[in-house]
């Protein structure tokens, strides 16, 4: 495995930014005071790029990144440091891969850290977001998977001149894409081989007289129909008729096995239009249904919400009947069964991710509303990055975080910090049993101290009762 770049935050190993801005600069844009002298906007500048503005156009995901955790050992990484992972400019969509490369990774931590706190929140706190991040870590698993298999083609038993890819692709040569008399590309409809009437006449005599043919027959790919569930089927010929074959068991026949019994096909990534032989295994109705369940299509075709289900459960525990339940919401006593037993609407397993710390940036007493918002987020580790600390932050509410973090500011144009306000926090966590960690003193108490690091990273250079660093104590 490949070792990531160390970085200097002391609290991590290293950092990760799959996001970027225009021609591949850091993007972001500031909210408040903590944000006056960004790092991240200084870097951009120091290496010719703009400074971080209000337009948020630029901002892409950048697939090359996003696939860097996978070379590293496991370690604690910082996602997104020269950014926001929750910036208003950044999809969802972009934000559930980048959880699907999380989930994983289960060998790494991953420290998400955010100003935009109530978006955070609200991404969470969505009952759909796990289902949607589940299925796009199985959709990186299948493509990083599908990169690994080299296309083949072989045919199909049972249907003589058609053959199927392990990408999925069935082909015909009963017609051709080329006329097999004087080559020319044709437009093939069913078994056509000739462009025209006179090019088979042409042939047949040529065939007649004993001369070999001119061309041969080419591979045509088939366009398969869509069923109504999403999966694909082809319409195959051979000696006994007609016959409607479902593509995803073509594939899995071919470059896996013959089902047994009465084994289904199953898309790991739950995308039924995805044949790829990477997407495939046989399985059993019951693992299928797990698999909808996980992507959140279990209940693709259901009448109820979330809230219809939890009241449902309640009921159901008091001993309210099937019967009554299935009357009063609308259902089938089998619905009503499934809902209870969890075999429909299951309880979403794995969330949330035990390897992702969730964090917010609080720097001032007005950024202290943000810890309202930390104390709605599902998470293992909820943690506060009290830097650059800017004021005395008084008696706060510590509770709903399980890690604290502090420190001063660094750089040209550094503002300062009491070292009385890092002690009061430190005392109030280890009063309220909350691990504290301690990162720099920043660059003003840094030379009031005497310090020779410049920005008072060395812990042996702080008062002796600042020397804590100290991390959450997982289970």
């Amino acid at each position: 495995m490949i070792v990531a770049k160390e970085t200097g935050i002391a609290w991590t190993d290293s950092t990760w930014n799959p996001l970027r801005g225009t021609e591949g600069r850091w993007f972001c844009t500031k909210v408040d005071e903590l944000c006056h002298n960004c790092y991240a906007e200084r870097m951009n500048i120091r290496f010719g790029g703009p400074k971080f503005t209000q337009n948020a156009d630029q901002i892409r995901l950048d697939e090359d990144a996003l696939a860097l955790p996978f070379s590293w050992e496991g370690r604690k990484i910082f996602v997104c440091s020269m950014s926001d992972l929750f910036h208003e400019s950044v999809p969802f969509a972009w934000i559930d891969r980048i959880f699907g490369v999380m989930h994983l990774l289960q060998r790494h931590t991953f420290q998400v850290l955010t100003k935009r706190a109530e978006r955070m929140a609200a991404y969470l706190s969505d009952p759909a977001t796990p289902n949607r991040i589940f299925q796009a870590a199985d959709a990186i698993s299948v493509a990083r998977r599908a990169l690994q298999i080299r296309q083949e083609v072989r045919p199909i038993a049972g249907y003589p001149g058609y053959f199927v890819s392990n990408a999925g692709t069935v082909y015909s040569t009963t017609g051709s894409g080329i006329c097999l008399y004087c080559g020319v590309v044709i437009d093939r409809k069913g078994k056509q081989r000739y462009c025209s009437q006179r090019c088979r006449w042409n042939a047949d005599y040529e065939r007649r007289t004993g001369k070999p043919p001119r061309y041969s027959p080419t591979l045509k790919a088939m366009s398969p129909e869509r069923q109504k569930k999403g999966h694909l089927r082809v319409t195959l010929r051979n000696d006994q008729g007609i016959k409607k074959e479902e593509l995803h068991r073509i594939v899995l026949s071919v470059f896996d096995r013959p089902p047994i019994g009465d084994e289904q096909g199953r898309h790991l990534n739950g995308d039924p239009t995805n044949n790829h032989i990477a997407n495939l295994v046989w399985g059993t109705q019951e693992e299928n249904w797990s698999d909808r369940n996980r992507h959140g299509n279990g209940r693709s075709y259901s009448k109820l919400t979330h809230a219809q289900v939890e009241s449902i459960r309640n009921r159901a525990t008091i001993g309210e009947t099937v019967a009554s339940l299935a009357d009063a919401f609308g259902i089938s006593d089998t619905q009503i069964r499934n809902v209870v037993a969890q075999k429909q609407w299951a309880t979403t397993k794995g969330w949330p991710l035990r390897n992702c710390w969730h964090g917010v940036s609080v720097g001032t007493r007005a950024g202290l509303r943000r810890l309202a918002f930390l104390r709605r987020v599902p998470s293992t580790v909820r943690w506060v990055s009290l830097e650059p600390l800017l004021e005395d932050l008084g008696a706060f509410d510590l509770s709903g975080a399980n890690w604290y973090v502090a420190g001063g500011e660094s750089g040209a144009g550094a503002r300062r910090t009491e070292l009385n306000w890092f002690r009061t926090i430190l005392t109030r966590c280890h009063d309220s049993g909350i691990p504290f960690f301690m990162k720099q003193t920043g660059e003003v108490l840094a030379r009031e101290l005497g310090c020779k690091d410049r920005a008072g990273k060395k812990p042996e250079e702080w008062p002796a009762d600042l020397r804590i660093q100290e991390f959450p104590a997982l289970a």
